[in-house]
């Protein structure tokens, strides 16, 4: 096993591949994932999405994005 690395992820690719892991652990088919498209979407409003990485297998995530409360 390698050590676990983190990086941003911003590439369609990066995204598509979150789809992915989100069916292999869930056991959901794609229509139910946070899809790449929102996830895009939440990126361009000013969230972000950090991937972990064993080698060259991404084995986690976690995305966010910025809201307000009370205005």
């Amino acid at each position: 096993m390698n050590a676990i690395t983190f990086r941003i992820m911003e590439s369609m690719e990066d995204l598509i591949e979150t789809e992915d892991l989100q069916c292999l652990v869930w056991g959901m088919t794609k229509e139910h994932t946070l899809g790449a498209g929102t996830i895009r979407l939440m990126i361009h409003i000013g969230g972000l999405l950090i991937g972990a990485w064993d080698g060259d297998k991404l084995v986690g995530f976690s995305v966010g994005s910025p809201g307000k409360r009370e205005g």
